[in-house]
């Protein structure tokens, strides 16, 4: 291995560190990228944009940095949690946990999960009766 480092450094620390910033660069940017939707900002020109979107990327990163936080503060309660957690991960769990039902709308490349009861109350809709799962 060539390095610029001084001799008493150790070279070993050289992969783990380059380890960690691929890991940063695949975990944290990627899902930034893909879950919070970075690479689709609008492509409007003028201050107000520009503004809308640092807005949107700014809250995104700390959104995204707050979720990792706690989900480090939840391994930490309970270390048997796998390893692989993820924003979408955790949406899905959580869904199939909540017995939610959803409901997807696309249109061409563009699409939107709704969570049925919240779209009603959203659109204005008065339920008769709730949506229940009975199992």
């Amino acid at each position: 291995m060539l390095t610029s480092l001084p001799a008493e450094k150790n070279a070993a620390s050289i992969p783990t560190k380059y380890r960690l910033r691929s890991l940063i660069e695949n975990c944290g940017f990627r899902e930034l990228k893909q879950a919070a939707y970075l690479k689709h900002l609008p492509r409007r020109r003028g201050e107000n944009a520009e503004n809308a979107a640092y807005i949107h990327i700014m809250l995104c990163v700390f959104a995204h940095t707050l979720f990792y936080s706690f989900l480090g503060w939840r391994k930490k309660q309970a270390p048997k949690q796998s390893d692989g957690d993820c924003i979408r991960i955790w949406r899905r769990e959580q869904s199939i946990k909540e017995g939610d039902k959803i409901l997807i709308v696309a249109k061409e490349k563009y699409y939107a999960i709704f969570e049925i009861t919240e779209l009603l109350d959203i659109l204005g809709v008065k339920q008769k009766h709730r949506i229940r799962m009975n199992c």
